[in-house]
C-alpha cells in the first residue's frame, strides 16, 4: 500500500522539488519496472519523509514562483514600482531612479549587465560574486543570486505612501517581488503611513527599520517567522495593539534578534522577550505596556534596557527584572507604577553606567552597597518615589556624577563625605533631611513643625561643608518653590575649597533652618518661630514715606492725564472721536432697525434723453452712477435699491444724508458732460414742466424699510423732500 502511495505521488512531487529529483511524467510510471520484492520498511519510511519535505517546499529550495522573481528584469520592475508608489520624484535623492522611470537610464554599473543598472541606484546594493555584502553569521546560508537586490537603505529621503494600499504596486507587493535575497530594508525617517503589510515572505531579512514614520495599526505577528531577523526598529510611529509575544520563538529558541526598538508608540498589553536570548538593545519606553516588567533572566547579552513611560506594576522587592549580566550599561524603568524596595540585584550590574527608577512608588531605604559595588555608575535617578531613611555614608565612595534623589522622604543628616566625589549634580530637595531635627514635618512656605527640641550639637552642616558667599534665589533656580518666593540662600561648598561653590548641590534651606538666608530687595524677612515651630517668610515690603522718584512719577502722571483730557474735549479730540464714530458706521453696515434717513435719486427726463441721444446718454449714465457712488461712500450711505439711473440710499445719521445731497449736486455740476447733452428738452421749450410721479425705486425702498422708524415719524416726517413735496424720500436731479 505504501509503495502504491509513493508511486502515485512521485510525479507530483517532482514538479515541486525542481532539480532535486528527476522523474518521468506520471503517464510513463506504469511502464517502469518495479522490483517484485518490497523495499525494506526503514527505506520506505525515509523515502516517505523525504517526499513530504519536498511537498512542503523542499530543503533550502526556492519555490518556482520565487525563482521566477530572482531575475534581473523582475527585480528592476519591482524597484520601479517602489519608485512610483513612494512618490519618487519628490525624494531627497533619487539618483538613477528618476532617469530609469522616465525611460532614459543614465547609470551604468561596471561589471554588471546593462539591465542591472539598478544595482548602482541610490540606496540599492546587489549581490556580487554570489555573496551578500551584509554581515552574515557563519552558520547561515550567505549565498545569493548575482545582480539581485540584497539591501535598500534610504533614510531621511522624503519617501511617502500609504502602505495599506492593496494595489499592484503597494509596498507589500514590491517587497514580495524582492524577497529573493533582500536582507536589509532600512527606511527610517520617511513619511510612510498606514498599516504595515505582511512581511513574512522576507525569509532572509536581517535588518528591518521603519522608525520615525507615520505607521499605525498592529505590528505584523508573522515577524516571528523571520528567524534571521537581527535588528527590528519600529520606533516613533503610532502602532497599536499588543506586541507579538512570540517574536523570538516563532520557529525555535535560536532567535538572532539583538536590537529591538519599539519605543514611542501606543502598544498595549504585556511585553515578553525572555526567548530573545541574543538581545542587546531593548528600547520600549513611552508606550502603554502593562503587567510585570519583562523577565530578562535569559537575556545574558542585554546592554541597554529602556522601559520608561509605561504602566508596568511589578513589585521589585523579590528579584525584580534586573538583567543577570555584568555588562549591562543602561537600565531605565522610570515613569511606571513599580512598587516594593530597591532590589539588591542591582549590585550585579558591575559595569552599569545609568540607572533610572524615577516616578514610581518605590519604598524603603537606599542600600549602602549600591555605591560600593557599582563603581562605573555615573547617572543615578530615583526622584519622585517614596524612599525613606538616610543618605548612605557610602555615597561619597561612588563615582556618580549626576544623582537625583529629590521628591522623596529621606531623613537624617548628610554624610560627611557627601562631596568627596565632587558630583556635577546632587539634588536632595523636597525631602525631610535636617541637621538638627529628628523626623521634621516640613510643611512648605518656610514652615517646619517638630516634636521635642532642636539639637545644634553637631552643627548646621557636616564639618566637611561650609556655606559659600554666593547665594541663589530659590525662586529662579532649580530650587524653585512657590512657597519660598523672595528668599535667597547660600550655595554649599567643600570646607577645603570654600571659594568654589558647588552649584549643582541642591539642598532644601530647611536642612540648616534657613541660617544664612535673606530676602531679596523689596521683601522683608519675618521670623515667627516658636517652640515646636520654625517659620521664616519673605513678605512684600511696605513703605509709608514718599520718595522723591515716586513724587516725580505721580506729577508726570497727573500732567499726562490733563493733556489727555484737553485733547479729548478740544478740536483735535472731537475730530478723532468723529472719525471713530464714522468707522463704526462703516463696520456695522446698512441699518436694519432704529431711526434712519432715506435719499432717493433719479435723472429727470431720463427716458426722453435716452431716446434723443442714446450714444451720448449711455456714457453719461455711467459717469452719473459713479459720482453717486462716490458721494454715497464718502458719507457712509448704503444702497437699498438701484435700477438704471435711480438709487435708494439709506443713512444712519441725517447729517450724512444732507451732506450726501450737497456733495452729489456739486459733483454733478462740476462734471464735464458730453456736448449737446445739456441742450433744452422739448418740454422745457414749450414751457410745460414734466410731471413728477412716485418712482418704483422709491416704492421698493419704502417697502424694504417698512417697520424702520424715519426721522420725525409720528407727525413730523422729516427727510429729504422730492420735487412734488413728498417727505421721507429724495429728489430728482436735473441732468
Amino acid at each position: 500500500m505504501m509503495n502504491e502511495t509513493i508511486r502515485r505521488s512521485r510525479g507530483r512531487v517532482a514538479a515541486r522539488c525542481g532539480r532535486s529529483l528527476l522523474l518521468p511524467p506520471p503517464a510513463s510510471l506504469s511502464a517502469m519496472p518495479y522490483p517484485r520484492r518490497p523495499l525494506p520498511p526503514l527505506v520506505l519510511l525515509l523515502l516517505w519523509l523525504w517526499l513530504l519535505a519536498c511537498a512542503s517546499g523542499g530543503p533550502r529550495g526556492a519555490s518556482a514562483q520565487t525563482l521566477n522573481l530572482c531575475n534581473v528584469s523582475s527585480q528592476r520592475a519591482a524597484l520601479l514600482d517602489l519608485y512610483a508608489f513612494a512618490d519618487g520624484p519628490n525624494w531627497v535623492n533619487n539618483t538613477g531612479w528618476a532617469a530609469a522611470a522616465e525611460g532614459r537610464p543614465d547609470v551604468t554599473c561596471t561589471g554588471r549587465p546593462a539591465e542591472a543598472d539598478f544595482c548602482c541606484w541610490f540606496g540599492v546594493s546587489c549581490c556580487t560574486d554570489g555573496v551578500t555584502d551584509i554581515d552574515c553569521d557563519a552558520d547561515l546560508d550567505c549565498s545569493c543570486i548575482n545582480n539581485t537586490v540584497v539591501s535598500l537603505r534610504m533614510p531621511f529621503n522624503n519617501m511617502s505612501g500609504d502602505v495599506s494600499d492593496v494595489s499592484n504596486n503597494s509596498l507589500g507587493r514590491v517587497f514580495e517581488a524582492l524577497q529573493c535575497n533582500l536582507t536589509m530594508l532600512w527606511l527610517p525617517n520617511n513619511k510612510f503611513r498606514g498599516v504595515l503589510p505582511d512581511l513574512q515572505f522576507l525569509a532572509k531579512m536581517e535588518h528591518l527599520s521603519f522608525s520615525h514614520n507615520q505607521l499605525s495599526g498592529p505590528i505584523p505577528s508573522n515577524l516571528s517567522l523571520s528567524m534571521r531577523l537581527t535588528s527590528l526598529q519600529l520606533a516613533n510611529n503610532t502602532f497599536t495593539g499588543t506586541f507579538p509575544q512570540d517574536i523570538c520563538s516563532g520557529k525555535s529558541l535560536t532567535s538572532r534578534l539583538s536590537d529591538l526598538f519599539i519605543n514611542d508608540n501606543m502598544l498595549t498589553g504585556s511585553l515578553r522577550i525572555s526567548d530573545c536570548r541574543r538581545l542587546v538593545n531593548l528600547w520600549a519606553e513611552n508606550n502603554d505596556f502593562t503587567g510585570d516588567v519583562p523577565n530578562t533572566y535569559n537575556n545574558t547579552e542585554l546592554r541597554f534596557m529602556k522601559l520608561g513611560g509605561n504602566n508596568f506594576t511589578s513589585n521589585l522587592t523579590p528579584v525584580g527584572p534586573i538583567p543577570p549580566v555584568l555588562y549591562t550599561l543602561a537600565f531605565d524603568i522610570s515613569r511606571n507604577d513599580l512598587t516594593g524596595t530597591l532590589p539588591l540585584a542591582l549590585n550585579n550590574l558591575l559595569f552599569v553606567t545609568e540607572v533610572s527608577l524615577s516616578y514610581n512608588l518605590l519604598t524603603g531605604s537606599i542600600p549602602p552597597s549600591l555605591f560600593v559595588n557599582l563603581g562605573s555608575l555615573t547617572y543615578f535617578d530615583l526622584h519622585n518615589n517614596l524612599l525613606s531613611g538616610p543618605l548612605p555614608d557610602t555615597f561619597g565612595l561612588s563615582q556618580v556624577r549626576r544623582t537625583f534623589f529629590q521628591n522623596n522622604q529621606l531623613t537624617g543628616t548628610l554624610p560627611p563625605n557627601v562631596l568627596d566625589a565632587r558630583p556635577a549634580v546632587l539634588n536632595l530637595t523636597d525631602n525631610k533631611l535636617s541637621c538638627c531635627i529628628d523626623d521634621p514635618d516640613v510643611q512648605g512656605g518656610g514652615i517646619i513643625r517638630y516634636n521635642g527640641s532642636i539639637d545644634y550639637s553637631n552643627g548646621l552642616l557636616p564639618s566637611t561643608l561650609v556655606q559659600s558667599s554666593s547665594t541663589v534665589s530659590t525662586e529662579f533656580s532649580e530650587l524653585y518653590r512657590r512657597d519660598l518666593i523672595g528668599l535667597r540662600c547660600p550655595f554649599l561648598a567643600a570646607a577645603s575649597d570654600p571659594s568654589n561653590p558647588q552649584t549643582g548641590f541642591l539642598l532644601d534651606p530647611e536642612y540648616y533652618l534657613f541660617v544664612g538666608c535673606s530676602c531679596t530687595s523689596g521683601y522683608n524677612l519675618v521670623n515667627k518661630s516658636s517652640p515646636g515651630l520654625v517659620s521664616i517668610q519673605c513678605v512684600v515690603a511696605v513703605t509709608e514715606d514718599w520718595k522723591a522718584w515716586e513724587i516725580v512719577v505721580l506729577a508726570f502722571g497727573l500732567l499726562a492725564a490733563l493733556v489727555l483730557l484737553a485733547w479729548l474735549y478740544g478740536g483735535v479730540g472731537r475730530m478723532a472721536m468723529q472719525h471713530v464714530a464714522d468707522v463704526r458706521k462703516r463696520l456695522y453696515g446698512a441699518p436694519t432697525s432704529g431711526t434712519v434717513s432715506i435719499v432717493v435719486t433719479d435723472i429727470e427726463g431720463f427716458s426722453d434723453l435716452m431716446k434723443r441721444a442714446p450714444d451720448l446718454m449711455l456714457p453719461a449714465l455711467v459717469a452719473h452712477n459713479d459720482l453717486i457712488g462716490k458721494a454715497k461712500w464718502s458719507n457712509y450711505g448704503f444702497t437699498v435699491e438701484q435700477e438704471g439711473d435711480a438709487f435708494g440710499i439709506i443713512f444712519r445719521d441725517p447729517a450724512d444724508a444732507v451732506k450726501f445731497c450737497l456733495q452729489a449736486q456739486q459733483l454733478l455740476e462740476r462734471h464735464k458732460w458730453p456736448p449737446g447733452l445739456l441742450d433744452p428738452l422739448p418740454s422745457e421749450l414749450s414751457g410745460r414742466a414734466m410731471p413728477s410721479k412716485p418712482s418704483r425705486i422709491f416704492r421698493n425702498t419704502w417697502a424694504a424699510l417698512k417697520g424702520v422708524a424715519l426721522p420725525g415719524s409720528g407727525g413730523d416726517s422729516r427727510g429729504v423732500k422730492t420735487d412734488d413735496g413728498r417727505s421721507g424720500g429724495g429728489g430728482g436731479y436735473r441732468r
